[in-house]
């Protein structure tokens, strides 16, 4: 608050500056600290909300990958392949891809549009 020479200093701007006690210090930070916790939390709740948590990225990414599996036909044999081969070892999944053979682990082969069938 520097208002000036003369203005609210004395008539001849001859008084010093006056200077806060560290009490009063004290008292000034701890009002300030009520005032930003008022407000929002400062600095703390825009560090917060700056991005999506680890948890959130996962969930999205769960998300993406059923909708993908439920809209395309490509990604859904894809998964099948990569499933027989985990779990069945890659003899399987190399007669998943031979014609006429596919029967024998997901039914006819033929995508029929029902998924739990095709399991």
């Amino acid at each position: 608050w520097d208002l000036g020479e003369g203005a609210g200093a004395g008539a001849d701007g001859a008084e010093a500056k006056r200077q806060r006690t560290p009490e009063e210090r004290r008292d000034m930070e701890e009002m300030f600290r009520k005032k930003m916790a008022a407000r929002g939390g400062g600095k703390a709740k825009a560090e917060e909300s700056a991005g999506a948590s680890f948890a959130e990225k996962l969930v999205l990414l769960f998300f993406v990958l059923v909708c993908l599996y439920v809209g395309s036909p490509f990604f859904r044999q894809t998964v099948k392949k990569t499933f027989v081969a985990l779990v069945f070892g890659a003899e399987a999944a190399e007669a998943l891809e031979e014609p006429g053979s596919g029967g024998a682990i997901f039914g006819s082969g033929a995508d029929d549009g029902d998924i739990v069938e095709d399991l």
